[in-house]
């Protein structure tokens, strides 16, 4: 708010890339007016204005990643430096996952303005677009057959779980918690039930199942405090990582029993893989932020260094990864910010 304290400024993305708006505000503090609009196309992050309110500042914070492949190593551990480009737009790109049948990945990207959900073919081609609501949408997994996906979305205000078709029907609401944040949603084998993160504080892991006639019932706390949750290819077990930041990969039965502790990650444990006929892969930053994909035997072996994401070439802070047809997806995200200063008109 100015000094005068008779116009507040804010940033907002509610017409596509963020830029800076203003309204009038009363003495009461309500609004005095419309909110209009003051810049197009600025990509402002932050602002600043001078007491006068003739100058302003702002910076401009930009964050571009891509999907980038391949091979399992054979003889690990190696460096990322064999990885190929899969996407390669102006976007931002939170999460991905690979179809059971290891035909499509699935991502979420902000190419439209705001985040939807995308799918491209392993075998290359343009991506397609599945989801276009004005919320945001993330992390899509699709059903083990390949019909729906599940992801989660702001679409009723707060982080929640939807299913719905890849036409775009059929959409159901799998959670309704206004107080509460769900997302990083995942299929059971079967199909019948997600398990997913209660991503705001107290995290947890959840469980949400449907009936016969496809009706997803009240969701279950079965593990407070854990993070990245993720069915065994069995539907027997589920993997999670202890916490947000933590490095404690465990693993516990699906429906009731004791937890155990698989391995301690050398860093914080990012994101988790379990392909079937495998082990299960996860993705760590270490304390220098350098980024690294690890593989353990579910029965609890010793962690195996897979890939360590050269930092200049692939910098990562998410490690999102994938599994499958013999290579290693993941995203890797490059981050850049400048700061302007402009002189300005008051409306």
């Amino acid at each position: 708010m100015v000094s005068d304290s008779r116009w507040l400024y804010f940033i907002s993305n509610r017409d596509g890339p963020s830029d800076i708006y203003g309204v009038p505000v009363t003495k009461n503090g309500g609004a005095g007016g419309t909110v209009e609009r003051l810049s197009t196309g600025l990509g402002a992050h932050t602002i600043s204005l001078s007491r006068d309110g003739t100058r302003l500042a702002y910076s401009h914070w930009a964050s571009r990643s891509s999907i980038w492949s391949m091979p399992m190593p054979t003889n690990p551990p190696v460096m990322s430096t064999a990885a190929t480009r899969v996407t390669n737009a102006n976007e931002f790109i939170e999460s991905l996952t690979i179809s059971l049948d290891g035909k499509w990945l699935y991502y979420d990207s902000n190419l439209p303005g705001n985040a939807d959900i995308f799918r491209i073919s392993v075998a290359g081609g343009d991506p397609e677009q599945l989801t276009t609501d004005r919320a945001d949408d993330f992390a899509p997994e699709p059903s083990p057959d390949g019909k729906k996906i599940a992801f989660h979305s702001w679409r009723s205000g707060s982080r929640d779980i939807y299913v719905m078709r890849l036409d775009g029907g059929g959409i159901q609401q799998v959670t309704n918690t206004p107080r509460l944040q769900e997302g990083l949603a995942r299929w059971s084998p079967d199909g019948q039930a997600l398990t997913f993160t209660q991503i705001s504080s107290p995290f947890g892991v959840w469980i949400a199942r449907r009936d016969k006639g496809g009706h997803w019932g009240e969701p279950k706390l079965i593990e407070a405090g854990g993070f990245f949750p993720l069915w065994s290819p069995d539907g027997k077990h589920i993997a999670f990582g202890s916490s947000l930041f933590g490095g404690l990969l465990k693993i516990m039965p699906a429906d009731s029993g004791a937890e155990r502790t698989v391995v301690q990650a050398a860093g914080d444990l990012a994101w988790l893989a379990w392909p079937r006929n495998g082990p299960i892969y996860y993705s760590i930053h270490d304390a220098r932020g350098n980024a690294s994909i690890w593989s353990v035997s579910p029965d609890k072996g010793p962690a195996r260094l897979l890939i360590n994401l050269d930092p200049a070439l692939h910098p990562s802070l998410r490690s999102t990864i994938a599994i499958g047809n013999g290579r290693l997806y993941f995203s890797a995200e490059d981050r850049e910010s400048d700061i302007w200063v402009m002189e300005t008109r008051r409306p």
